[in-house]
């Protein structure tokens, strides 16, 4: 049914290089960026794509939907799930609906990887020394709606972070990122009445927990461009538009990162541009 197919497999052992090997991927058709998460029948995840970091379970919602998984139990730093073949360069459009159930720290984020590279991986109590990726994402220590990559990042001698390019970020609900900042300029003052300013949560996220959520990433030579709206609701022109991009990183996977959150995910397609630009000439 598939031509050419194959896929990275990840070795996950502390210290190591991920990349290790390669495999037959599933539900990618020969080398264009062309592919559709499909769970009707997957048991395990890594039926429908490769596990870098996290615990992801195929489940189901409330309604029965089914979905790939972070439960709120096992939530935590970077759970990665990539889709896709390593090989892929530019010229695709993500999309992917989502729902957050639930936030497990003040700091968290959720969204798209793109032009994802192997680096060291760690025991899941850290974050990696050194990596290289796009995102386009919800980051809540930002405006919000973030393009960012990394290339090759890491700290120098003098403990300065290198390598890291935010492209461009705005806020999803200019009223929530009000409201949420004042949230965070309290905590000093919560430390000096209480002796402890910790707050698990902000109440004012701009992705709001049991709400679905459509994410869709532009990665073109000329322009990225991220647009997340609430399902049901109108799409939106794109929130976020970077032309000529820095674009330093050559290839990569695509995928899902969840930050300290549960998190479902119900969809994820990834189509050609000259598939989409065929679609909108006949109607």
């Amino acid at each position: 049914m598939y031509e050419n197919d194959e896929f990275e497999l990840w070795n996950l052992t502390p210290d190591s290089t991920a990349l290790t090997g390669a495999q037959t991927i599933f539900n990618v058709l020969g080398r264009a960026p062309h592919y559709r998460l499909d769970l009707s029948d997957a048991r395990y995840p890594h039926e429908v794509g490769q596990i870098v970091d996290g615990k992801w379970l195929c489940g189901r919602d409330e309604s029965s939907e089914p979905c790939l998984e972070i439960l709120n139990q096992d939530a935590g730093l970077d759970r990665i799930i990539l889709f896709g073949r390593h090989d892929w360069t530019s010229g695709y459009e993500i999309t992917a609906r989502l729902c957050v159930t639930s936030w497990t720290h003040i700091t968290h984020n959720v969204g798209l990887l793109f032009k994802w590279n192997p680096h060291l991986q760690g025991d899941g109590s850290c974050l990696p020394a050194q990596w290289s990726t796009g995102l386009g994402y919800y980051y809540s220590l930002s405006k919000g709606l973030r393009i960012r990559f990394g290339h090759n990042v890491h700290f120098d001698t003098n403990g300065n972070k290198q390598g890291d390019y935010v492209l461009k970020e705005k806020p999803l609900s200019h009223y929530r990122y009000l409201k949420g900042n004042i949230i965070k300029l309290s905590l000093p003052l919560l430390k000096l009445v209480n002796g402890n300013s910790n707050l698990a949560v902000n109440p004012f996220s701009q992705i709001i927990p049991g709400r679905q959520y459509f994410f869709r990433m532009l990665v073109h030579p000329e322009k990225y461009t991220l647009t997340v709206w609430e399902k049901g609701k109108s799409e939106p022109s794109p929130q976020i538009v970077v032309c000529e991009p820095l674009d330093i990183l050559p290839q990569g996977s695509v995928g899902i990162i969840a930050y300290n959150c549960g998190v479902r995910l119900y969809e994820f397609d990834v189509s050609p541009i000259n598939d989409i630009e065929r679609k909108e000439a006949h109607g």
